[in-house]
Formats: C-alpha cells, sequence, structure tokens
C-alpha cells in the first residue's frame, strides 16, 4: 500500500505515536499534518472519528468455526435469544458461523462490537441490535481483553459466555474466572479505603 500511495501525488503519513492509546484514531496528530483521511491498522476500540473519513483494517485471525458452532450448540438451545459478538480480528469467520447455525438457531444477531458506538465510519455491517430491554445472553468469540471486559460490563445481569479462538475453550464469564474483572473489582476495593482520592483531567492531547 505505501508502495502504490508513494507513486501518486498522495502524501503518506505514517503515525506511529499515538497521543492516547493504539486501540483510538489518532485525530490530533493526523489534523497537524492537513491529513484528508486516515487508515487505522490493528484493534480498536471504535470511539468516534469526529474530523477525518477513516478506514479501519483490523485483520484476520484463524478461528475454527466448526469447534465456535459445536460450542454455540453446547452453550444455548434454539429458543435462547443471543447477541454474539466477535472480536474484529475474528469476524471475517461470522459468515459461516450464521450459515451453519442460523436455520436451527433463528434468534441470533451477529454483531462486531457490544453495542454501537455513535460513529457513521466504523464499518459494522451487522444485523440489527437486539432490544435495549429484551431478554438475551451474550456470546463473545474472542481472546480475554478490555473488549471483553467492556463488553461484560456493559451487559450488566445479563450472562456472558467467551470462546478463545486460540484455546478452543468456552467459559462463562465472571469476577472469578476474568482476570481483569478479578484485577478491577480488586483496584475498586482499594479506591473505597482510600482517604485522598484525585482525578486527573485532561484531554487525549
Amino acid at each position: 500500500m505505501y508502495n502504490l500511495l508513494t507513486t501518486t501525488t498522495t502524501n503518506l503519513h505514517i503515525l506511529a505515536d499515538t497521543n492516547y492509546g493504539s486501540c483510538c484514531v489518532d485525530e490530533m496528530a493526523a489534523q497537524r499534518l492537513s491529513t484528508q483521511a486516515i487508515i487505522h491498522f490493528g484493534h480498536s476500540c471504535n470511539s468516534r472519528v469526529l474530523s477525518l473519513p477513516t478506514l479501519f483494517i483490523f485483520g484476520k485471525e484463524p478461528v475454527e468455526v466448526d469447534s465456535l458452532v459445536e460450542c454455540y450448540k453446547q452453550t444455548y438451545t434454539a429458543q435462547d435469544n443471543v447477541l454474539v459478538v466477535f472480536d474484529p480480528v475474528y469476524y471475517h469467520a461470522s459468515t459461516r458461523f450464521n450459515e451453519d447455525l442460523l436455520r436451527c438457531y433463528p434468534n441470533i444477531c451477529v454483531r462486531k462490537y457490544c453495542r454501537e458506538q455513535n460513529t457513521s465510519n466504523s464499518g459494522d455491517d451487522s444485523t440489527e441490535d437486539m432490544s435495549g430491554d429484551g431478554e438475551y445472553s451474550v456470546f463473545y468469540v474472542g481472546t480475554e481483553s478490555l473488549a471483553l471486559t467492556n463488553c461484560i460490563l456493559n451487559n450488566g445481569s445479563r450472562k456472558v459466555w467467551s470462546y478463545d479462538p486460540t484455546s478452543k475453550e468456552c467459559r462463562l464469564e465472571s469476577r472469578s474466572v476474568n482476570k481483569m474483572l478479578i484485577k478491577r473489582f480488586s483496584n475498586i476495593e482499594k479506591i473505597k479505603s482510600c482517604k485522598i482520592i484525585g482525578i486527573l483531567i485532561g484531554t487525549l492531547g
């Protein structure tokens, strides 16, 4: 891609040092270079990009769909309403996953993210969302990460099952098995015992 763009009249800048985190599109640095568009490679938290058109390139990690489908069948019945959330690097397997399950398991909604992120350029071509008040559980396809933790927290009391494509293991997520949740609740308990708490407020810059 670099060779293709540099052979034209396009000016290409590589933004390697972000202002905030690697999951966020670095709009501020891009604006300083008078950039007209951004191509974001790798994981993204899908935070809203306000100023520039953005193309997300997530990549494709391997996932054994047969094992994934079998795990789903062992976890849910055909009557269960399920929001299936794919980590973006595994979303390429969603088409075959749907084809294998949709005839016998019609109550499935497949998404790239756990909830809509108020952005028009996320590239999420998923099916319509589950009702916010509806009864459903969540089936997350991806490794243990901050994205999974956010998915658990966003769904409150709903049950969240996860399938890890690297270990091919399926489990019911809870604060007793998820390491990031354990750390989060441990930090909350520490904060409760603090007598002085400082709040740091700043911009992405």
